[in-house]
Formats: structure tokens, sequence, C-alpha cells
């Protein structure tokens, strides 16, 4: 009977069977405590009334039963709540084939939904921030061919016009030093007119790299077209600029290069020019022109040579 009792609905005696019990033992407490008052001989005097004690078990066996349905009731409640605020919890385990379990049935299928979403929606930022990764990084790399020189693997002109006018603010706002080395490849377009343009790619990449070796990390080394080469050096004044250009036309000189025996001197070389901020100018136009007006002059008074403006 109980196991059928179980199944029935609220619309026949299911759980309202339950409460209608529930309430009926605990109404015959006031029913036995009246009868023990109206019929005192029902019972002896100087021991426990029988129906007190029969009053007493029948209040607990109510009470009982409400608890066992208001207790579920309560953990449902709280689950609704916690589920309607987006909350994922335990799964109910009521074990009841009555109106109680089957709402916790159904805050089970509202639990199950609401993680399946909370599942879905986690695979969609996840393939979301793929996307958005995979977006940055390609923007990256277009960003950095933008501003790289594709032979050599330097910066390029754009960059070095760019990033000079920036060093310069910087250098002026914290009354630092900032200058400009540009090297050009003495003679590099009849070596390249004699053994190919292979052959004079080979050696922009050689020099780029003899360049880029003896500069710091500060430094920003660039091709800016043709056998020419530009370093940003900030935190250094014109005298440091110059020692620096020195250093690197001596590295290069002594670097042995295909068919430098071919060259005048039978050597490969380059030639160097220098400005500086302030002294040589407040603006990167300024300094870009001074710093090729002094290389161009160390290249046509034999090359091989570092000229200041």
């Amino acid at each position: 009977m109980k196991r059928v009792s179980h199944k029935l609905s609220l619309n026949s005696r299911g759980l309202r069977c339950r409460l209608m019990s529930a309430f009926a033992l605990m109404a015959v407490v006031p029913l036995l405590i009246f009868a023990q008052h109206i019929f005192p001989s029902l019972g002896p005097t100087k021991e426990p009334s029988l129906l007190l004690l029969a009053a007493i078990i029948f209040s607990l066996l109510g009470l009982s039963l409400m608890v066992n349905i208001l207790k579920p009731i309560s953990r449902l409640a709280s689950g609704a709540r916690a589920l309607a605020n987006g909350t994922l919890i335990p799964k109910f385990e009521l074990r009841r084939e009555d109106e109680i379990g089957q709402l916790g049935d159904a805050l089970n299928s509202m639990r199950e939904g609401l993680r399946q979403s909370v599942n879905d929606l986690k695979a969609h930022e996840e393939k979301t921030e793929k996307f958005n990764r995979e977006i940055r990084e390609l923007l990256e790399r277009i960003e950095a061919l933008s501003i790289t020189d594709d032979l050599t693997g330097l910066y390029n002109k754009k960059y070095l016009e760019g990033r000079l006018g920036e060093e310069i603010q910087r250098a002026i706002m914290y009354q630092r030093p900032c200058s400009l080395a540009i090297f050009a490849i003495d003679h590099f377009k009849s070596y390249n007119d004699s053994y190919g343009e292979r052959a004079g790619d080979l050696v922009l990449q050689e020099v780029a790299g003899l360049i880029r070796a003896h500069s710091t990390d500060i430094d920003k080394v660039a091709r800016s077209g043709g056998g020419r080469f530009g370093v940003i050096l900030p935190e250094k004044n014109k005298k440091e600029a110059l020692l620096f250009a020195e250093e690197v036309k001596r590295v290069v000189e002594r670097h042995r290069f295909p068919h430098e025996r071919s060259q005048p001197g039978g050597r490969l070389t380059i030639s160097a020019g220098v400005a500086a901020n302030p002294i040589d100018g407040a603006k990167a136009q300024e300094l870009l022109e001074k710093a090729v007006s002094a290389g161009n002059r160390a290249k046509e008074e034999g090359g091989n040579r570092v000229y200041g403006y």
C-alpha cells in the first residue's frame, strides 16, 4: 500500500494523503486530552494516563510525517533559488515517487539544462578566445611585416623615421641624449652590378648581422634602402655615437666578404654619418638629413670613414 500511495498524484491521495494523515495524527492530541478530562475514570489517577501516552505517540508520528514532507520541500526551494541565480547545484537524490519526487526530477532536468548551457557557453568562450588570439597574432604579424625589411629582418625605413621622432621626443622630455648613425656600403652599386643581385643580397644580410650584433638592446637597427642602414642610439651623445660607428666600421672592414678583392683597396667597407639631438636638430627629419649628409661626405672622400655632421 505504501508503494502504491507514493504513486498517487496530488489530485488523488499522494502528497495530500500524507498531509492529511500528519494533521490528523497531530489533531488526536487535543482530542485525547479532552477525553481525559471528561472521562477521568479511563485511566489510573497516580500513573501516567494511557490516553496521554497515546497522544504523545500520535503527536510524534504526525510530527515525523510532517518533517518527512517539509524537509525535502525546503531542500527543493533552496535548490530552485540557486538555479534561478544560475548556480549549479548537486543532483537531487530524493528517491520519491510522489509530487515532491516529481518536483525534484523537474529541478534535476533544469539543473542538467543549466549545466549543458554553461558547458556550451564555456566552449563558445574558448572558441571565441582562440579566434581572438589568432586574430591578434595575425595583426601582430601584419604589423611586424609592415615595419620589417624582408631581406635582412631589420626594421625598415618607415619604422626608422617614425621611431626616431618618438625617441627624440622622449630625449627632450627627460633631457637625455639621442643620436642617429647612418651606414652605407661603399661602392655597393658597382658590386651589385658586377656579381648580381643574389651576391648583393648576401652582402646586405651579412652587414645587417654585423651591425645588429654590435648594437645594444635599446638601439633600433633598420635598413633604410639600397646599401644603407640606420641605427637609432638612445642614451648616446654624439661622441659615443661616433665611437659606436667607428667600431662597426672596423668590424665590417675586418670581415671577409665574397669577391671583396675586386673592391677598391681589396676590402668591402662602409662609411657612416652621425647626427645627435639636440645639437644637430630637434626633429627626426633634421637628424636624418644631417646624418645622411655626413655619410655622403665620407663616401665622397673615398669611403671607409665616419663623419659627424
